[in-house]
C-alpha cells in the first residue's frame, strides 16, 4: 500500500529524528551547549520575577471630616440640593440638543471619488 512505506525519496524514514552520529557530532554538542545556557537563563529570569499574588491592594485612609459629620446630632435635616422645574427643563432642552448634534454627525457620508495619479504628465525639472 502507498501509505505503509517507511521512506521518502528513497531513503528511509527512521524511529528516533536524532541519530547516535548525530548526537556525536561536534555541531550538536555546541547547539545543546547553547540550549542549556538559554534554560538557565530562562529559568533565572523566572526566579528574578516578582509573584503578583503577593501583592495586595492598599486601602485609603478614611478622612477625620466624615467621621465628623457621622457624629452630627441627628435630630438635624440635612440639605439635599434639588433642582427646580426650570432647571430640569434647561438640563432635558441641553440633552436634547445634543442627540440632535450627534444625530446628524451619524448619517451617511457623502461619496468620495478617487482618481488615479497621471503618470503621463512630465514635470520639468527646475533649473539650478
Amino acid at each position: 500500500a502507498k501509505g505503509n512505506k517507511r521512506e521518502v525519496f528513497g531513503m528511509p524514514i527512521l524511529n528516533e529524528p536524532i541519530t547516535d552520529d548525530i548526537r556525536g557530532g561536534q555541531y550538536y554538542n555546541k547547539y545543546m551547549e547553547k540550549v542549556t545556557k538559554h534554560q538557565r537563563y530562562l529559568a533565572d529570569e523566572e526566579a528574578k520575577r516578582s509573584k503578583p499574588g503577593l501583592v495586595t491592594k492598599q486601602c485609603k485612609p478614611t478622612s477625620s471630616l466624615r467621621l465628623v459629620d457621622e457624629f452630627v446630632d441627628e435630630g438635624v435635616p440635612e440639605n439635599e440640593p434639588r433642582l427646580d422645574d426650570e432647571e430640569a427643563n434647561l438640563q432635558r432642552a441641553v440633552e436634547e440638543s445634543l442627540k440632535d448634534v450627534h444625530a446628524t454627525h451619524r448619517g451617511p457620508l457623502p461619496p468620495v471619488v478617487f482618481r488615479e495619479p497621471d503618470f503621463g504628465r512630465r514635470q520639468p525639472h527646475p533649473e539650478v
